[in-house]
């Protein structure tokens, strides 16, 4: 983006604010959840803020993991967040953390195969969540 300020002839530049916000998602994850649910905007920036430091954490623990087993590699990779979330958090959390992640990274390949006609829409979250839950129950069974 370029301006021109009140000095005739000088052409200063600008860099807009890099900012992601998770509000959208956030809307959107709530109405695939509970249709009819109405949320406040006080209550999305909170959920924002939330989705935004969590992630900061991650990556900056899954950063100082890759910089102290291997140095002079220079990509984060999954397995090195992967790492960092089941040390930071409780088991049973970061088993849905990464289990997610997984699901994730593996939708965004087989999508990126894929011719852009050929592209579906991302399973409804209700969905997975009853698949997880079967498999969670067969596995009891079993034992």
């Amino acid at each position: 983006m370029t301006e021109l300020t009140s000095a005739p002839g000088k052409i200063t530049t600008t860099k807009k604010k890099d900012y992601t916000s998770y509000k959208p998602y956030a809307h959107r994850l709530l109405q695939q959840r509970h249709e009819g649910m109405q949320i406040t905007a006080d209550a999305v920036s909170l959920l924002d803020s939330l989705a935004t430091v969590s992630s900061q954490m991650i990556m900056e623990g899954g950063a100082n993991l890759m910089r102290k087993f291997s140095p002079g590699r220079l990509t984060l990779q999954p397995r090195d967040l992967s790492t960092w979330v089941a040390m930071s958090y409780d088991a049973e959390f970061a088993e849905k953390v990464n289990s997610t992640a997984e699901r994730a990274v593996q939708m965004f390949t087989e999508n990126s195969e894929k011719a852009p006609a050929e592209v579906s829409a991302a399973p409804d979250v209700d969905e997975q969540e009853e698949e997880e839950e079967q498999e969670g129950e067969e596995k009891e069974d079993e034992q």
